[in-house]
């Protein structure tokens, strides 16, 4: 098993911590490996790293070793030392069910290699599924309300006011998206975000953010000699 140990920098002054202590949770992690019959093989401590996300030197290696077949499963102590994310820590039980290995998570009791504790690792699971989803759901919302609210979304124009004067006017012109995205290219004019090339889309986010006309449908290019 490869035994995973992590302390918060908030946690570093205080070694004696009988919760979060490095030492501490290596007692807890060899007295189960004596009573399970465990090989252990000690990955990296990441003493002082955050549990916000996974990419943690100490938790890479120990994948690294459980993607290459070494170990049977990972140990920690406490779930909250693998990750304080229930997205994260169901990110890796996907893995563990993908390469097969197991987790073990000794404060809560879960053990995937056990009926009792593939369960828990479930219910977790689909805690973290419902959790995306009332995220997702509350940013449509949110951005729903924004919108009637008046509020303009999506990036600020940042086309010279010169320019979106000319695509305002070749379009009042019924110039075609295609046939002003060309005339810009032709003078070279650059694009917002420093391109050098227009094109149909290009220009109608244009129009819709400056207030034009961004849903005419394409036409036939404008006879030749129009302005």
């Amino acid at each position: 098993m490869v035994a995973y140990v992590r302390r918060s920098k908030k946690n570093r002054k205080r070694p004696d911590d009988p919760a979060y202590g490095i030492e501490a949770q290596r007692t807890a992690i060899r007295n189960a490996a004596t009573a399970n019959d465990w090989h252990l093989v000690w990955a990296p401590a990441d003493d002082g790293a955050t549990g916000a996300h996974t990419r943690r030197e100490g938790l890479t290696w120990a994948l690294a070793q459980l993607a290459a077949g070494q170990a049977d499963g990972l140990v920690i102590a406490k779930l909250n030392r693998l990750s304080r994310s229930v997205a994260d820590f169901a990110q890796v039980l996907r893995l563990a069910k993908k390469q097969r290995w197991s987790v073990v998570a000794l404060d809560l009791g879960i053990d995937t290699s056990t009926v009792n504790g593939r369960l828990v690792a479930n219910i977790v699971m689909s805690v973290a599924e419902w959790e995306r989803e009332i995220i997702s759901q509350r940013t449509v919302e949110a951005l729903a309300e924004a919108k009637e609210s008046g509020v303009k979304l999506g990036r600020p124009i940042l086309v010279p006011k010169p320019v979106i004067r000319r695509i305002r006017r070749l379009r009042s012109k019924d110039h075609t998206l295609r046939a002003i995205a060309d005339q810009l290219n032709a003078d070279r004019v650059p694009t917002a975000h420093g391109g050098d090339r227009w094109h149909s889309s290009t220009v109608r986010g244009v129009l819709g953010r400056s207030g034009g006309d961004p849903n005419a449908r394409t036409r036939p290019p404008a006879p030749a000699g129009t302005a």
